[in-house]
């Protein structure tokens, strides 16, 4: 089991905090706030899944603007002493934020020895980073096998509730345009039994992959051997009936609405039709839990965001729900439909909330664990 950060002592010691340099700071400030609040010294981490060339220095300007306290930030190298010897010498009151660590090829190659070079700056480790917990980093997966180690507010909220036992009938939605997690996470919710609803790009993948529609892509072998072990005659599995299709994405050409199977070469599929919306609608109603991940439609364009507005919409009017939703780009969608406040729990994570209630070991919650295999 994982361990909440209020499980450990940690007054006024070098806590090792890990951020994801890509998510909003407001998730990190309530535990950097209880670490303050018991006088530790906090050392940041962070890296970017996004540009791992980026510094982290916005990270301290923004804590700075937000805390009023000293806060330090570590350009130089982490290789060698310096640093280490400078945290043991004096460390400063405030907080120290060290530069990205995705600029070494060591943190994404999962280096052992990185990861306990770092371990070497503090005396605890807490991560708050659980939209990384897909990933086998360095500092994710090496550094707390040597610290005494706990989990931040958030990240211990975001495993208690993708976890828990969910009332059913469960319905999962999956969409977007991130291909092999998303199979996985549909393959993982057919199995648990759940009602499955798929949208976005996968869909339109699924029928290319089937035979049933045309496609201007073909996907990896990975994604066309996970796709051929679906059964599309399996009661659960839902994929769209009709959609919104157009020979671009500018809003500029036509627009019609077609079955997946009379849709065109020249064409791209960009929503769920009003059908699809209807049938998806009718199974929301009926849900306990729903969980969704990934947009239904391109919703970049406004033309082609009804779709994922209108299931939106259908799951607030199913008040008896529990409703679950992951994943950076649908969230931003339901914040600007106004929807967001409306749904039950909002996670942070994408691929990670995808593998963690599918069922999928991560290795980041393993490398949390009080006791570890290898301890």
């Amino acid at each position: 089991m994982i361990r909440s950060l209020r499980k450990l002592n940690i007054k006024q010691k070098k806590v090792l905090l890990r951020l994801d340099l890509d998510a909003p700071l407001s998730e990190a400030l309530p535990t950097i706030r209880h670490l303050l609040d018991q006088e530790a010294r906090l050392i940041i981490i962070l890296g970017s899944s996004n540009d791992p060339q980026t510094s982290s220095q916005r990270v301290a300007e923004r804590l700075r603007e937000i805390l009023k306290l000293p806060i330090y930030f570590w350009a130089e190298s982490l290789n060698g002493n310096e640093l280490g010897l400078k945290l043991k010498a004096n460390h400063p009151q405030g907080i120290l934020v060290l530069d990205n660590l995705s600029l070494y090829s060591q943190e994404k190659e999962n280096d052992e020895d990185f990861g306990q070079h770092l371990a070497t700056f503090g005396d605890l480790y807490i991560n708050e980073a659980f939209s990384l917990s897909d990933q086998s980093w360095a500092s994710l997966i090496q550094t707390p096998k040597y610290l005494p180690r706990a989990a931040g507010v958030n990240f211990f909220k975001e495993v208690q509730m993708l976890t828990i036992k969910k009332p059913e009938p469960i319905v999962t939605i999956s969409g977007g345009v991130n291909i092999l997690p998303s199979l996985k996470f549909i393959l993982g919710a057919l199995k648990q039994g759940n009602e499955v609803l798929v949208g976005g790009k996968i869909a339109d993948i699924i029928f290319r992959v089937k035979g049933l529609a045309p496609g201007k892509a073909w996907p990896s072998e990975e994604v066309v051997n996970l796709i051929n072990s679906l059964e599309l005659t399996n009661p659960k599995l839902h994929l769209p009936v009709d959609a919104v299709v157009a020979p671009d994405y500018s809003e500029e050409t036509y627009t019609r609405i077609s079955a997946l199977g009379k849709v065109r070469k020249e064409e791209d599929v960009l929503d769920i039709g009003p059908s699809t919306v209807e049938m998806f609608s009718q199974i929301i109603a009926k849900a306990q839990t729903i969980i969704w991940h990934g947009p239904l439609g391109f919703c970049e364009r406004p033309t082609f965001n009804h779709g994922t507005k209108e299931i939106a919409l259908a799951m607030t009017r199913n008040t008896n729900s529990y409703t679950i939703v992951g994943g950076e780009e649908t969230v931003s969608y339901l914040r600007s439909f106004g929807l967001a406040e409306k749904m039950s729990f909002i996670s942070q994570g994408g691929t990670a909330m995808m593998a963690l209630v599918s069922g999928e070991k991560l290795q980041v919650l393993e490398s949390l664990q009080t006791k570890l295999a290898s301890s």
